[in-house]
């Protein structure tokens, strides 16, 4: 176990889905752990898309907006 143990809530995986998830946790309040193998945000399936998620969320905005 990590220092600082024990942890809530335990995020396999640094991409953009474990780091997104993990800071959702952390903002709910609780204790989060985050474990990946590689650099966290720089390896996986994230670091090949070199920034290549878009997407319309707020009012205003459009699909079309992204292309």
């Amino acid at each position: 176990m990590a220092p600082g143990g024990p942890w809530d809530v335990l995020v396999l995986g640094g991409g953009l889905a474990g780091l997104r998830a993990a800071l959702e946790a952390a903002r709910a309040g609780v204790r989060v752990l985050c474990s990946c193998r590689g650099r966290a945000g720089a390896s996986g399936c994230s670091a090949v898309t070199t920034g290549g998620y878009a997407a319309a969320l707020s009012p205003g905005d459009s699909p079309a907006r992204h292309l």
